[in-house]
């Protein structure tokens, strides 16, 4: 797996540099982009709110992700993360929203949502976007790493085209 902190340091550098701010909302990944976003010095130049919004009642109360949306597609859901990503983007008052929400394992999937699948919604003032990963892997430990740096991947090519390069 590759590196999370070269992401994360061009991830930062990209944001520092143009005076972009973000939120971070997490289910799956429990903190850990969070984590990762501020472990450099400066980060309190771009990184404003970080959540862990583990449990459905946290994605509707504190997002305002609606319920119904979540009862008829279920919290891992592409729709589900844009809500999440505008959601934290609006509480945050930032540029940019990141969002998981995925099935870390090892159990808990299913034929449809397997372990491994990841769900990353992005918002930003022109556009909210998500797409799906997914892990082969059914270790926990393995799959927030690597869900944590799918995220932070699609957030740098999400940033590159909101933003240039």
């Amino acid at each position: 797996m590759e590196k999370i902190e070269g992401v994360v340091e061009e991830v930062a550098r990209f944001m520092l540099s143009r005076g972009i701010t973000i939120s971070v909302a997490e289910s799956c990944t429990g903190g850990l982009i969070s984590h990762m976003l501020t472990q450099l010095p400066g980060s309190s130049g771009y990184f404003i709110l970080g959540t862990v919004t583990y449990h459905n009642r946290a994605k509707t109360h504190i997002l305002g992700v609606s319920p119904l949306l979540i009862s008829q597609r279920g919290a891992v859901d592409e729709d589900v993360a844009r809500a999440m990503a505008q959601g934290v983007r609006a509480r945050g008052e930032t540029h940019i929203g990141l969002a998981t929400t995925g099935i870390a394992g090892p159990g808990g999937g299913s034929e449809k949502k397997p372990v491994g699948m990841l769900c990353i919604g992005y918002s930003s003032p022109t556009r909210l976007v998500a797409c799906s990963v997914y892990s082969e892997n059914r270790d926990r430990h393995y799959n927030k790493k690597f869900f944590a740096l799918s995220a932070l991947k699609f957030l740098k090519a999400q940033l590159d085209e909101d933003y240039g390069q």
